[in-house]
C-alpha cells in the first residue's frame, strides 16, 4: 500500500459510525503496530467537506481514493 501523509483515502468497511465509502485524508502516520499493520490517523468528511470524524485507522480499513 502506498497510503502516505495527506493521501486521500476511503473507507473500506465500516468504522464506527463511518460507512464504507466515506473519504478522508490521512493527517498522521503512526507505523507499523502490532499484528504487523500500519497505523494512522484519518480525517473523514461529508459530501460537503464538513468533517465527521476524526479516527485511528489501520492498513486494512481504507483504500486509496483515485
Amino acid at each position: 500500500m502506498s497510503i502516505t501523509l495527506f493521501s486521500t483515502v476511503k473507507s473500506s468497511r465500516l468504522i464506527g459510525s463511518i460507512p464504507a465509502g466515506t473519504k478522508g485524508t490521512v493527517v498522521f502516520e503512526h507505523g507499523r503496530g502490532v499484528g504487523g499493520e500500519n497505523g494512522y490517523e484519518v480525517e473523514f468528511f461529508d459530501s460537503n467537506n464538513v468533517t465527521i470524524a476524526v479516527s485511528t485507522v489501520y492498513d486494512n480499513q481504507i483504500i486509496e481514493n483515485k
